[in-house]
C-alpha cells in the first residue's frame, strides 16, 4: 500500500488469470510437454539487423523451433537467437508463447517493452508499428500516478481498469498489467510485467530504465516493473530521491527525507524514522542464526552500477553504497535488491562504534567498479566465511 494515498499498487486479484497464463507461456517456449519448443505455424515478432520491417518468426511444422527471422518478401537473419521473444531471446526474450493468439493482438509487438519506456513528455513514449498512439508519460514531477512522487526518467504507460485479465494493457503491451488502482474509482495504470529469479529466459524490466522486477507479495514466480530512483542527480533539479520508505517505492519527490543515510542504525520497528529511506534491514548471525544488527538500507536493482545514490555507470570515484543482495530469496540480476554500505577500513563503517567492522570480501572485478575493498557487517560477520545472502531480512 502506498502511504498516504489511495491507490495500491498492483491488484493482484486483477493480474492473477493474465500473469498464470503468461508464465505458462514462458515455459511452453522451451516445451509444452510434447517436445514442442512453439506452436506449429506460430507467428513471433523478431529484429533484423540492418532492416527496418516488421520481422517475424515462423514455427515449423512440428513444432520443433522457429524458422529464420525475415522481413515480409524476403531478408532473413539466422535463427531465434536474434529475435525479441523466445528462448532465445536474451534478457527481454523467452514470451512469444505467453497468452497464445491474445500476444498476436497487442499493438507493440512481442519483446517490446513499451510500458515503462521512459520520457518527458506524451510525445516521448513509443508509436505503434501503425503510428498508434497509445501511450501517456508519467513524468517524474508528477506526485498521483504512483501515489507520493515520480518515476525517474518518466515511465509510459496508459490508464486502465481492474479486471479479470488486465486486458485493455494487453491490447497494448502483451507483457502489461493492470496497478496503480485507486481504490475509489477502480482505475489505474499499465505496468510493465517481469518475471523475478534467476531462469536465463526469465523476462526483466529494460536494463536501460530506472526500475527494478518487484516480486508478488502472493506469487513468487511473478513481478512487476516499478521505479527505482538512483540518486538526487539522477532526479533532476530540484528533486530528490526517495529510496524505498514514503512510498512504498523509490520514487523522485520534492521534498529530502530526514533520517539516517544507507549504514546508519536503526529498529525494525522504528525504520521508518530511523532511515532517511525508510527501510531497515536486519542481518542474522550466520552461525547462531539470532538477530546480528540492523542498517538502514536502500531499494536499488541488482547489476546495475548505478543506484543507491550513485547517478551513474561513468561517474568515476570511491562508492559510499552498492546494490549487493537481492530483497526476495532467489533474486537474481534485474530485481530488486538491498544497498550494503561500502567501506576499505573498519573506520568508513557508520556503525564502527558499535563493532561494525569492513568485510573485505567483494572480489577485484567489484571492487574495480566500484572503487571499494568490502561492505559494512556487524562484527558477527568478521570471524565468518559465511556471506550475507539470504540471510538478510527487513
Amino acid at each position: 500500500m502506498v502511504r498516504g494515498a489511495s491507490r495500491h499498487l498492483l491488484s493482484l486479484s486483477g493480474l492473477g488469470a493474465f500473469l498464470a497464463i503468461f508464465a505458462q507461456g514462458l515455459t511452453s517456449c522451451g516445451s509444452d510437454g510434447d517436445d514442442q519448443a512453439c506452436t506449429p505455424g506460430e507467428l513471433k515478432a523478431c529484429t533484423l539487423a540492418g532492416q527496418s520491417c516488421e520481422a517475424v518468426q515462423t514455427c515449423n511444422a512440428d513444432g520443433s523451433a522457429y524458422g529464420e527471422c525475415a522481413c515480409p518478401g524476403g531478408g532473413s537473419a539466422g535463427s531465434a537467437g536474434a529475435s525479441n521473444g523466445g528462448s532465445g531471446g536474451g534478457s527481454n526474450g523467452g514470451a512469444a508463447g505467453a497468452g497464445g493468439g491474445d500476444n498476436n493482438a497487442a499493438i507493440f509487438p512481442v519483446g517490446f517493452r513499451a510500458f515503462g519506456a521512459p520520457c518527458n513528455t506524451d510525445a516521448d513514449c513509443p508509436l505503434g508499428p501503425g503510428g498508434e498512439a497509445p501511450l501517456i508519460c508519467i513524468t517524474s514531477t508528477s506526485s498521483v500516478e504512483f501515489g507520493a512522487g515520480g518515476p525517474q526518467g518518466g515511465y509510459c504507460s496508459a490508464v486502465c481498469t481492474d479486471e479479470a485479465n488486465s486486458s485493455d494493457c494487453r491490447a497494448i503491451d502483451a507483457l502489461g498489467g493492470c496497478g496503480l488502482l485507486d481504490d475509489s474509482t477502480g482505475l489505474g495504470y499499465c505496468i510493465g510485467l517481469c518475471l523475478p529469479g534467476g531462469d536465463p529466459n526469465a523476462i526483466k524490466c529494460s536494463a536501460d530504465r530506472a526500475q527494478a522486477c518487484f516480486q508478488s507479495p502472493t506469487d513468487p514466480d511473478l513481478g512487476a516493473c516499478f521505479p527505482v530512483c538512483q540518486s538526487d542527480a539522477a532526479c533532476g533539479g530540484g528533486q530528490f530521491c526517495d529510496f524505498g520508505g514514503n512510498t512504498g517505492l523509490s520514487l523522485c519527490v520534492a521534498e529530502e527525507r530526514a533520517g539516517g543515510e544507507i549504514g546508519a542504525p536503526c529498529t525494525p520497528e522504528t525504520g521508518a524514522t530511523d532511515c532517511e529511506s525508510g527501510l531497515c534491514v536486519s542481518l542474522v548471525d550466520p552461525v547462531t542464526r539470532e538477530d546480528a544488527g540492523s542498517f538502514c538500507s536502500a531499494n536499488c536493482t541488482l547489476g546495475l552500477i548505478a543506484g543507491c545514490g550513485f547517478a551513474t555507470a561513468e561517474a568515476v570515484g570511491a562508492r559510499d553504497a552498492f546494490c549487493l543482495i537481492p530483497q526476495r530469496p532467489a533474486g537474481d540480476l534485474g530485481d530488486a535488491g538491498f544497498c550494503f554500505e561500502l567501506c576499505d577500513t573498519d573506520a568508513d563503517c557508520a556503525q564502527a562504534g558499535d563493532g561494525w567492522v569492513c568485510v573485505q570480501d567483494l572480489g577485484s572485478d567489484l571492487e574495480g567498479a566500484v572503487g571499494r575493498r568490502g561492505e559494512c557487517l556487524p562484527p558477527a560477520f568478521a570471524l565468518s566465511d559465511a556471506g550475507v545472502g539470504s540471510d538478510a531480512g527487513n
